[in-house]
């Protein structure tokens, strides 16, 4: 019965991505698909769930242990959130954001280079702070810098995302790193971040691209114009 399911559950989804697809390509709206191709789609992905749902009931332990998982996870997860937010209420009281945005415009510097300072402030930040906390905190400061030197807008919005996930992924908080670490507990840190390492290096390498050749991050959303 699982593996019918598994077949029912996949076999609606790719009609649905094939359905999606064409709409796409007519530009026509959801609401203007047929009911043969809908409804069917529909039912398929219903009646797969309900599949899944009556097997995982049928295996209290099992649901009871996911469960419990579940709770721990993202109980560890608030947990990191709450002492982010805390961080950066004590932060912003403080006045550092606003201290750091003089320091950059005191600084007297080339516009790569201020760009690369307020590229590391972020990379920092986002170490220790909750992302959107952070952009929210510091966007506000670092935008009109960054007009006033010239850069495209949609540009810097992309490097800072791309920033902002990189700390999500380095230490000490990293909290995608504690979401693996709470759903593996057996693996060590030390090992994840060696998983890691890889992709730190490899999104260090696109913003530095980024950086060099603007055009790039600015392509396909000056094509939607």
């Amino acid at each position: 019965m699982l593996r019918a399911a598994n077949l029912l559950l996949v076999g609606s989804l790719l009609a649905l991505s094939v359905a999606v697809a064409v709409n796409l390509a007519t530009g026509a709206e959801a609401s203007d698909w047929p009911g043969w191709v809908g409804y069917p789609v529909y039912a398929g992905i219903v009646l797969a769930h309900a599949v899944y749902v009556w097997l995982g009931l049928s295996a209290k332990a099992e649901l009871g242990s996911c469960l419990l998982e579940t709770t721990k996870t993202t109980a560890m997860i608030f947990t990191i959130l709450i002492g982010a937010i805390l961080l950066n209420k004590f932060l912003t009281l403080g006045g550092l954001a606003a201290a750091l945005g003089t320091s950059v415009e005191d600084l007297g510097a080339g516009p790569l280079v201020t760009i690369a300072v307020i590229l590391l402030i972020y990379f920092v930040l986002g170490c220790a702070l909750d992302a959107l906390a952070m952009i929210l905190l510091t966007i506000p400061i670092f935008f009109p810098i960054v007009q006033q030197l010239g850069f495209d807008p949609i540009w810097f919005g992309v490097i800072v995302v791309m920033v902002v996930e990189l700390g999500l992924i380095t230490p000490p908080v990293g909290m995608n790193v504690f979401i693996i670490k709470g759903m593996a507990p057996d693996v060590p840190l030390s090992r994840i971040y060696s998983g890691v390492l890889p992709f730190v290096v490899a999104e260090v390498l696109l913003i530095v691209l980024l950086v060099a050749v603007p055009e790039l991050a600015t392509w396909l959303p000056g094509t939607m114009e």
